[in-house]
C-alpha cells in the first residue's frame, strides 16, 4: 500500500490529479486516521494505461475552456467616418509636429491616399 504522493510520483502526475482519479479508476482504502493508501498492482494498471489517466485525470477546467467558443483574432473594421476623421487631423497637422510623435511622413501620406481610397468607394 502506497500514499497519494507515492502514486503521484509512480505516474508522474500531481497530488491534485490522484485526488481526481479517486473513485473513478483509483480506489484507496482510508486508516483509521483518514489517510489514503492505494494497492500498488492497482496504480501500476493505472500506469499501463495512460488513456484512463487522461481521460479521468484532467481538471473540468480545461473542460470548460474547450467548450467556449474560439475567439476572433481579427480586430472589427474601423468606422469610414473615423478613418476620414483622422486623416483630417493628420492633414492639418504641421510636419514637424508628426515628425516629433514618431509618425513617418512618407506613412503618414501612404494611409492618406488608403483612406481616400475608402472615401470614395
Amino acid at each position: 500500500m502506497i500514499t497519494r504522493a507515492e502514486v503521484a510520483k509512480r505516474l508522474g502526475k500531481s497530488v491534485a490529479t490522484v485526488r481526481r482519479l479517486e473513485g473513478v479508476v483509483l480506489f484507496p482504502h482510508t486508516r483509521g486516521n483518514g489517510d489514503r493508501l492505494f494497492d500498488e498492482e492497482e496504480v501500476e494498471r493505472l500506469r499501463e494505461n495512460p488513456t484512463l489517466i487522461r481521460d479521468h485525470g484532467r481538471s473540468k477546467w480545461f473542460g470548460a475552456a474547450r467548450a467556449r467558443p474560439p475567439r476572433n483574432p481579427r480586430t472589427p473594421p474601423l468606422d469610414v467616418e473615423v478613418i476620414l476623421e483622422m486623416v483630417e487631423v493628420l492633414e492639418s497637422a504641421p510636419v514637424r509636429s508628426l515628425q516629433r510623435a514618431g509618425l513617418d511622413q512618407d506613412l503618414v501620406e501612404r494611409f492618406i491616399e488608403a483612406a481616400e481610397a475608402v472615401r470614395y468607394r
